[in-house]
């Protein structure tokens, strides 16, 4: 072993660990101290099925050097160093972030197109039901909206859906972070929403208030801007402020729906024993994008009837 030692592991005769002596101690001490006085019995070990994710969270989460692998009858293998472990990290980190992304690492390490496809369209065909989910919400609001109305409305949904989405895959990265490296480990959901949620709510007030302002500037000018000419559409009663209104209230309620899912889907994914890295990206904007375009353009009705 060319690493450098930093215990000295005591196994008794069957070779089961019974503890370790730093090597500094060791060289320390009179030459004829038994070992059994200055060995540290209380030892942080793992074992040769453990998952070697787990193992990089041992290593971490007692801030040890190195860690010495048992077999299941508690005799001493081998062991593991920090700097063996940081393989593992960049190995861990790598896959959470393709899964994220709808993909995984064997895409890289195989040439076959047909394979690489097969595993994007895994992903990919559910996010083009959702759109097309969107698609149908958008055709059940047009009637009662208006075409004109809806021709102008409809030009700030895609603001809002990317700002929810975007918001969403923040909070899930955070959780899903926090998970992998245990620190969320003996947390709960509710917990993590209580922590989400305030943020939620700042996020979501400060994009609503911008947005809003936004649209109410975009609607007031409207005929000057020639937007309805370039929509083809006969001109629109929409009042200002009930498009502001719309705007704000939606942005706000997307961001809190989309910080929700975030923070619920990795817990639930690991409850069931899926890993929470799929929990984001194409499934938490796809599903992000029905529920805020439903929300925006309900509230954009109601607003309509009271304030147009």
């Amino acid at each position: 072993d060319d690493e450098e030692p930093f215990f000295i592991y005591v196994v008794d005769e069957k070779d089961r660990l019974r503890g370790l002596v730093p090597l500094r101690k060791l060289i320390t001490v009179p030459p004829n101290t038994a070992i059994s006085a200055i060995m540290n019995r209380d030892v942080v070990s793992v074992t040769v099925d453990e998952d070697q994710e787990e193992v990089v969270n041992v290593i971490r989460r007692h801030d040890l050097p190195a860690v010495p692998v048992l077999d299941l009858d508690g005799r001493l293998v081998g062991r593991i160093t920090h700097d063996d472990v940081a393989d593992v990290i960049f190995e861990e980190a790598d896959e959470d972030m393709l899964r994220m992304a709808g993909t995984d690492a064997a895409e890289l390490e195989r040439a076959s197109s047909v394979r690489a496809a097969r595993v994007r369209m895994t992903w990919l065909l559910p996010c083009l039901i959702g759109t097309a989910g969107t698609a149908l919400v958008m055709a059940l609001f047009r009637a009662p909206v208006g075409s004109a109305n809806f021709g102008i409305l409809i030009l700030f949904a895609p603001m809002i859906m990317a700002m929810g989405g975007n918001s969403g895959i923040q909070a899930s990265t955070i959780i899903i972070r926090g998970l992998a490296t245990q620190e969320m480990a003996g947390q709960s959901v509710l917990l993590a929403l209580r922590r989400e949620a305030p943020i939620a709510v700042l996020v979501g007030l400060a994009c609503g208030v911008v947005a809003g302002i936004l649209a109410f500037a975009v609607v007031s000018l409207h005929g000057a801007l020639g937007l309805q000419e370039m929509l083809n559409e006969p001109p629109a009663d929409l009042h200002p402020t009930a498009v502001g209104v719309a705007v704000s209230l939606a942005m706000l309620l997307a961001i809190l729906m989309a910080v929700g899912l975030g923070t619920f889907l990795p817990f639930g994914f690991r409850k069931v024993g899926i890993d929470p890295a799929i929990a984001s990206g194409p499934l938490i904007t796809t599903s992000n994008d029905v529920i805020s375009v439903s929300i925006y353009l309900s509230i954009g009705l109601l607003t309509m009837s009271s304030l147009g």
